[in-house]
Order: structure tokens, then sequence, then C-alpha cells
């Protein structure tokens, strides 16, 4: 679960080929402001304001690891191409695939 706290945060939701499913606004002062995922759901949150801050809740235990595993086709975390994935995020629509 994703909760926004402060301020506003982009939350897509992708299925296992990267298409978009969901794009949702998380923001403490519109009606959007959490959202609820199955387990191993792709996603990703993208801050819309400088002092956005969200709240992740989690099933138990924690384990680091489970923090780290990307989808193929999403570049890593360090990879080049993750500023032009961020760029390509900011704008996606439902249905829009990263190429």
């Amino acid at each position: 679960m994703l909760v926004g706290v402060r301020g506003k945060s982009l939350l897509l939701i992708f299925d296992q080929d990267g298409v978009i499913k969901e794009r949702i606004i998380l923001s403490e002062k519109d009606f959007s402001f959490g959202a609820e995922m199955k387990p191993k759901t792709w996603h990703m949150v993208l801050p819309l304001d400088e002092n956005s801050v969200i709240l992740e809740i989690k099933p138990g235990p924690y384990n680091p690891s489970d923090v780290v595993e990307f989808a193929q086709w999403a570049p890593e975390e360090n990879d080049k191409g993750i500023v032009n994935f961020i760029k390509w995020a900011e704008v996606a629509q439902v249905n829009d695939k990263y190429n």
C-alpha cells in the first residue's frame, strides 16, 4: 500500500510486460491519497513536488533483497538509460510501454 503523506507523487502500475495499467496521482489534498496493490506488482513512484513524502506498507518480514528486483523491461538503478526512463514515465499514460 502507498499513501501520499505530503505533496504530490505519481504512481505508475505496470503489467508483466511493462505496459502501464494505472496512473494515479497521490496527494493528501486530493481524493486519491492512497493505493493498494497485490504483492509483486511492478510499480514506480515519482515525486511531483519538491517535498513529497509517501508511506509504503508491505507485509513482513522485511527482506532487503526484495527491494532491489528490477523488471526485465526497465533500466536498473544506476543504468545510463534511467534518465530517459524517468522522463518517459512523467508523461506516460495508461497503455503506454517504454521502448
